[in-house]
């Protein structure tokens, strides 16, 4: 006990309190940086929250820009295709009354042979309307594709600055 007696002397005492504020002190300035580290790092996180809601919503519009123009450029090959069946339809008449005019042509007499069944310039015109309107068609659908191929690129695949 004497021990601790001799330990209590002015100086050691001083010695004591000065250890105990230079502690005091010290824990104050850790809570102190540490709430400013977490305040930094919330601030970061809040931050980064923001940069990917802002990415997730360019994102989402322009898918729905995308998603608009694929639209647009269905619209439009079904425009193409309905005006390319529409148009097929008035070649098919076209080259069906062609047929009608040739046959009746040759059934009526009005060529130079005589007998109108055999006539060679009229089985020959006839063969000639039949591969015209099959080349028409061919035409025409080889065209809507094109048609639709150029709009799905140019919607679809080519990337807009």
């Amino acid at each position: 006990m004497s021990l601790i007696l001799s330990l209590l002397t002015p100086k050691a005492l001083i010695a004591l309190v000065l250890a105990g504020l230079l502690a005091a002190t010290h824990y104050g300035s850790y809570r102190v940086g540490r709430a400013l580290v977490a305040g930094a790092w919330a601030q970061e996180r809040e931050q980064h929250a923001q940069q990917v809601i802002a990415a997730m919503e360019k994102a989402s519009q322009e898918q729905a820009e995308l998603q608009r123009r694929v639209s647009d450029v269905d619209k439009k090959l079904q425009a193409e295709k309905s005006r390319r069946v529409d148009a097929d339809r008035l070649a098919a008449s076209s080259l069906q009354r062609l047929n009608a005019a040739i046959d009746g042509a040759s059934k009526g007499g009005n060529t130079a042979s005589p007998s109108g069944a055999n006539d060679p310039s009229a089985a020959i015109a006839r063969e000639c309307a039949g591969v015209v309107e099959k080349m028409d068609r061919a035409y025409r659908s080889l065209a809507s594709q094109t048609i639709a191929l150029q709009g799905y690129a140019a919607g679809v695949c080519v990337v807009q600055p």
